[in-house]
């Protein structure tokens, strides 16, 4: 017997889980996967614990490795139809939908197969399966144990502008390496960078990625989130790359370091009040100040720079 809240194992008729001090059963809303069921022969399903746009992530647990795993479920809203008290096959709204559904599942997996390629990094967060079923996708990936940035700051108040430097160096040099290979995010923003347990961030949820490289970047599908999205995210012709995950970084960033979420940037055309680290009593030296506010000043970033060092600050460098 398993707490399908927190995946800990329970001796049989547990009322309690003496782990995380839940009931272990979960109620799960009628669209979502029934707690308890078993995906790909291996793969147990717990309580949701996040949802957006285009899927629905499970804590999960590995049954042959005895490990939890965080599982990504491709189920767009809108499109998408389940009745688990009757199954758990994904159905259509309508079925001239198909071609689309079908489309945009195949790019899901294809982005799970483009994440896998970095396992290796430790900033990005590691993708270890990926199948069909319920006709529908899902991406296995590592279970972090930990909080995202949005809650952190939401429980613990800002960060002093040279602790985040030094904790993003990492995931900084991991976004390079995937730009580099073709792979942007399109939706970095506090609630998808993870404060592991050791205390190092890892970039999460990939459900927005999609190869640039070769493709007709202006036929992109709007995705965006207010404050850290740039201009290009809010016409599906936007010119999209690198320099789009570049400004979601630099919002996190003022973010972070000011608890102030940066202004939708349709709503500073008409008049920009965004403030300066600096002017809100940041800690801050001009080379950590100044790229990132340019950045998120202009609206989008023209330019894509490079990430490297000012003197002993790793940082944005403009070119």
């Amino acid at each position: 017997m398993y707490c399908h809240h927190c995946m800990a194992k329970l001796p049989d008729g547990a009322a309690l889980c003496e782990h995380c001090h839940h009931t272990p059963s979960v109620n799960a809303a009628t669209h979502r996967l029934a707690a308890g069921t078993i995906l790909n022969g291996r793969y147990l399903i717990g309580d949701a614990i996040g949802e957006g746009g285009f899927g629905i992530t499970y804590i999960g647990l590995d049954v042959n490795l005895e490990m939890k795993v965080a599982v990504k479920e491709f189920y767009p809203h809108g499109y998408a139809n389940r009745n688990n008290g009757v199954t758990n096959d994904v159905t259509l709204v309508t079925t001239k939908e198909l071609s689309y559904f079908d489309n945009a599942k195949e790019r899901f997996l294809t982005e799970a197969k483009s994440i896998a390629k970095f396992s290796d990094e430790p900033a990005i967060v590691d993708v270890r399966d990926y199948f069909t079923e319920n006709n529908t996708a899902y991406i296995v990936m590592e279970y972090i144990d930990g909080m995202t940035l949005a809650a952190h700051i939401k429980q613990y108040g800002v960060f002093s502008a040279d602790e985040l430097f030094r904790r993003m160096e990492p995931l900084m040099r991991a976004l390079e390496r995937m730009h580099r290979e073709n792979v942007i995010h399109r939706d970095i923003s506090p609630d998808n960078i993870m404060i592991d347990t050791d205390g190092s961030f890892k970039l999460m949820d990939f459900g927005s990625a999609r190869y640039f490289a070769g493709e007709n970047k202006r036929t992109m599908s709007v995705v965006l989130k207010p404050g850290y999205a740039p201009f290009e995210q809010y016409s599906a012709e936007g010119d999209q790359g690198p320099w789009t995950d570049v400004y979601g970084l630099c919002a996190t960033i003022y973010k972070c370091i000011t608890g102030v979420t940066p202004p939708d940037v349709m709503s500073r055309c008409q008049q920009d009040k965004l403030q300066p680290p600096s002017v809100l009593s940041v800690a801050i030296t001009p080379p950590q100040e100044n790229a990132p506010l340019k950045l998120v000043r202009s609206g989008k970033a023209l330019a894509y720079g490079h990430l490297g060092r000012v003197g002993d600050q790793f940082a944005f460098v403009i070119e």
